[in-house]
């Protein structure tokens, strides 16, 4: 049984996305409806989708009232369309592009190669820019993420001992604008492609304290910074090139300052974890990107220069992996 499960597990995500997508449990969330309200709602003829949502209740995600009326369940609350949602997620995760890159897995495995690029002709990266129903879902489950990420990541890590923060690769600056106004002495520097930081909207009122820097982190980053922020950076990118990033920010940065990366520490055993998955969906999704162990980020950041100071766990599957940069 156990291992039926894991058979079908992909085949059961299309239905738990499915009525995700359909917002079903946006329209059952103050109170039952029938199978007919439903099916006018989401357009889907009542006979097929009664079929669905049978199924999901079976997985919890909804709740069945009598015969023909569905109610939500413990799992269909956190596909709610709100902040801290998975449902973009559940959108991303089931579109077809990455549905059929997950399908050319072997490809991936057999090559080293991203099997996005081998099935859409794409980057990931690339395609969203083009694709707008990919584009939406992918920055709306970024987003989304970073959410659901940040008070995790706060409550972790002692900021305040710092002065000023640069947050490299730090995207439209959530992460960033959210430190900054916890921390009231705390300066910060957002860097970032020059076409990204201009939208970085979350620093909007910080302009006194928070500075927008454009630039290739391959090749410089801001100095003066005594703490280096790098959040789910390192693990787009193949051990070459994350040292690069390392290196070029220990030959910023002034000697003890710290740098901190965020991301998805791999378990050294074979127990199974959301750090795990992502391993493989990077592999499927990226150009060489990868989740790492505790030992290969301190591997990293010795041959970046850097000395390794340890992995700190948060409550949820992200960890602060530290270095400092040597005296």
């Amino acid at each position: 049984m156990a291992l039926t499960r894991l058979l079908t597990a992909g085949l059961l995500q299309q239905v738990v996305c499915l009525v995700a997508r359909l917002r079903i449990p946006d329209a059952v969330a103050d109170g039952s409806l029938s199978l007919n309200e439903l099916a006018e709602r989401t357009g889907m003829p009542a006979a097929t989708l009664g079929r669905l949502l049978r199924a999901a209740a079976a997985l919890d995600v909804l709740t069945t009232e009598g015969d023909d009326r569905y109610g939500l369940g413990s799992l269909g609350e956190p596909l709610r369309d709100r902040p801290g949602s998975l449902l973009a997620q559940a959108e991303l995760l089931t579109t077809p592009s990455l549905w059929a890159a997950w399908g050319a897995l072997d490809h991936a495995v057999a090559t080293g190669e991203s099997s996005f690029r081998y099935v859409n002709g794409a980057s990931l990266f690339e395609l969203a820019g083009v694709d707008e129903q990919l584009g939406r879902v992918f920055h709306a489950w970024m987003t989304a993420q970073t959410e659901l990420q940040i008070p995790v990541i706060l409550e972790a890590y002692d900021f305040s001992r710092f002065s000023r923060v640069c947050d490299v690769g730090g995207g439209r600056g959530s992460l960033l604008g959210a430190l900054l106004r916890a921390h009231p002495n705390l300066k910060g520097v957002l860097f970032d492609l020059p076409e990204t930081v201009p939208r970085a909207s979350a620093l909007d009122g910080l302009e006194e304290r928070a500075e927008r820097v454009g630039g290739d982190f391959f090749a410089t980053v801001p100095a003066e910074c005594d703490l280096y922020l790098l959040k789910l950076v390192l693990h787009d990118w193949d051990d070459e090139r994350a040292v690069q990033i390392l290196r070029v920010i220990r030959e910023a940065a002034s000697p003890g300052a710290r740098v901190v990366a965020v991301e998805f520490v791999v378990p050294a055993d074979a127990q199974f974890g959301y750090a795990t998955f992502m391993d493989i969906n990077m592999l499927v999704l990226t150009e060489g990107g990868r989740e790492r162990t505790a030992a290969e980020h301190a591997n990293l950041q010795k041959e970046a220069g850097l000395d390794p100071l340890g992995s700190i766990p948060t409550r949820s599957p992200l960890s602060l992996v530290e270095a400092a940069v040597p005296l």
